[in-house]
């Protein structure tokens, strides 16, 4: 992966990920390094903390951001040199125009018996694909997919419903088109709450942060924050230059501009981590997005970080290369970064490490130069 250029970032990017089966996990990691580190807790919100130290001599700190539900790392950093991850991407890939096109086919043409559920549009308009005979159940993206319809009110269902009692195509329409909303609105709604774990969405991110820079900016004892924000599992829609993803980084990215302005001087003494659980597929799902995955990509920032690079090996995107011929490969830990944020920046021994990392794999020395010292 090439490094960044861009005049007005001065964060670094590493290509990384935890294994699958690791000892200890990133939410533990920060538990274990504030109490190390700290002797007391400050809530800011049901998903954001800040730990205190009785030392005050070192100004020194860390703020992690995460990101519930695995940002599409592919889509954050975009390997633009790589032609797999267009054809992979046909219609959420960043860096190239989109190319028209496309099969046009109907339900129909799959054996067997349908269900009103069997195909799924989401968005405000069933698209030409799935246009046919048989019917096609439609919900809007995001937020809107769980408003109330007019037909959701009480007086109204029930009048419909006594309209269309009959075995008539319209009256078994009907019927299943009610039920297939429902059952979908339930297990959309399911999906996405235990995907973010309760954590808000992007929007209004700044003020969030905003009120942690005033917080630090009050109290130089603070050394570690923590802020968690839900919204990252893009299963469907995620979109190129528009979209879910877009609509999530556009205020993710204006917070931390507004953090790093708010912390003024104190920024010097920050570092910033913004990590997510995992990565995700490298292939887009039918649904236009795309599924959980394996490796992905930290964004690092803050004075003492030297920025404007991608840090790590990157694997290629060659089916050869991929992880189980479907992710992008881990070539770094991430407990390596991390590592080299508290060793250089924090100041921790490696007794104290080895205390956050317990059974840390061996470095590789693939993000040597992060941490200025």
């Amino acid at each position: 992966m090439e490094p960044i250029d861009e005049r007005n970032l001065d964060a670094a990017c590493v290509s990384c990920t935890p294994r699958l089966a690791t000892p200890i996990s990133r939410r533990a990691f920060l538990r274990r390094a504030a109490i190390l580190s700290a002797s007391g807790i400050v809530l800011l919100s049901p998903h954001a903390w800040a730990a205190r130290t009785l030392d005050t001599s070192s100004k020194r700190r860390l703020i992690v951001v995460f990101l519930r539900g695995a940002v599409d790392g592919l889509n954050v950093v975009v390997p633009h040199g790589e032609s797999a991850y267009y054809d992979a991407r046909p219609t959420i890939a960043l860096g190239r125009m989109n190319q028209s096109g496309g099969v046009i086919g109907t339900l129909a043409e799959i054996p067997g018996t349908h269900t009103t559920t069997e195909a799924l549009s989401l968005g405000p308009t069933v698209p030409r694909i799935l246009s046919g005979p048989l019917a096609v159940a439609n919900i809007p993206l995001g937020r809107a997919a769980a408003r109330p319809l007019p037909m959701d009110r009480p007086i109204i269902e029930t009048a419909f419903d006594r309209l269309y009692t009959g075995n008539d195509s319209i009256s078994r329409a009907y019927r299943g088109g009610r039920e297939s909303r429902k059952r979908l609105i339930s297990e959309l709604t399911q999906d996405m709450a235990q995907a973010n774990a309760g954590a808000p969405s992007p929007q209004g991110f700044s003020d969030d942060t905003d009120r942690l820079a005033h917080l630090i900016g009050r109290d130089p004892t603070i050394r570690v924050a923590f802020m968690a924000l839900g919204g990252w599992d893009t299963h469907v829609n995620e979109g190129a230059a528009n979209g879910q993803l877009a609509g999530h980084l556009k205020p993710l990215g204006e917070g931390l501009a507004s953090l790093a302005k708010s912390l003024g001087p104190s920024y010097q003494d920050t570092v910033i981590l913004v990590i997510s659980e995992f990565g995700r597929t490298m292939h887009e799902n039918g649904n236009g997005g795309t599924d959980h995955g394996h490796g992905n990509v930290m964004w690092v920032m803050g004075g003492p970080v030297k920025g404007r690079n991608v840090y790590g090996k990157w694997p290629g995107l060659a089916t050869a290369d991929l992880y189980q011929e479907r992710d992008l490969a881990v070539t770094t830990d991430f407990r390596e970064p991390v590592a080299a944020v508290l060793r250089l920046h924090l100041q921790f021994t490696d007794a104290q490490i080895a205390r956050v990392f317990p059974a840390r794999p061996p470095a590789t020395n693939h993000v040597d130069g992060l941490i200025s010292i």
